[in-house]
């Protein structure tokens, strides 16, 4: 994606398609971020900053940005190339991130289909499901998502060390993604972030299972602020 295909908004280098983040910016120490309460409310839980952070479903580096200030190094994954070249933008003073163009799931070395909303470059998931019920204002119809083929692999495919911190927004495929990571997960006991809504019985089914899945691992549900869910040990 060529610069022409970029624009910048309130600080943010986003996909010139996406009309959806403009609107949901809002100001915060003179300068416009996304999410900056429950990023807030899930660091609260970091006891040791001395560590690595996941940021997996980085998207453009709305979380990455801050995770970058406060971790000695972050891992992001994102798999949708338009939101790669402005998250490349968006952190360019910044040496201490090294992000993976790929999905992650519970399956490695694969390739399968992303499905992403027309207007909207953080609603993309491997899971339909979560796309079409990924906006809050709107459903989506299938009809009207867009499909890219992308590798997919395991988080601990990849060896990583010294996790303190994983942020997981992947759209109703978060428990899949913890499936392939748990090998990381149980060696170094990270505070968990998972984007878990509740909007509907197919989405608390989906919570509930993910909190029953992490009990096995020592896990506890500590808290939400909106969708954002924090567990740790």
């Amino acid at each position: 994606m060529t610069t022409e295909n970029l624009k910048l908004t309130k600080g943010w280098w986003l996909p010139v398609w996406d009309t959806h983040f403009e609107k949901m910016l809002r100001m915060n120490d003179n300068k416009y971020e996304y999410q900056y309460e429950q990023r807030k409310y899930a660091l609260s839980w970091v006891k040791d900053f001395n560590s690595n952070a996941l940021d997996v479903g980085s998207n453009i580096g709305f979380w990455s940005k801050q995770l970058t200030e406060k971790f000695k190094h972050v891992y992001a994954f994102e798999p949708h190339p338009d939101n790669n070249e402005c998250y490349k933008k968006n952190l360019n003073q910044y040496n201490n991130y090294t992000l993976y163009e790929i999905a992650v799931s519970n399956v490695s070395n694969k390739i399968l289909n992303l499905y992403v909303s027309p207007d909207e470059c953080g609603n993309a998931s491997l899971n339909d499901f979560g796309v079409m019920e990924g906006t809050t204002d709107r459903k989506i119809e299938a009809v009207s998502l867009k499909t890219i083929p992308v590798k997919v692999d395991k988080i601990d495919d990849y060896n990583l060390k010294d996790i303190g911190f994983i942020k997981v927004d992947c759209q109703n495929h978060e428990k899949e993604v913890v499936e392939g990571a748990i090998q990381t997960i149980d060696k170094y006991s990270p505070v968990l972030c998972l984007e878990l809504p509740t909007r509907n019985q197919k989405e608390i089914d989906y919570r509930n299972n993910m909190i029953e899945y992490l009990k096995k691992y020592n896990y506890i549900y500590r808290g939400s602020k909106n969708k954002e869910t924090i567990f740790t040990r």
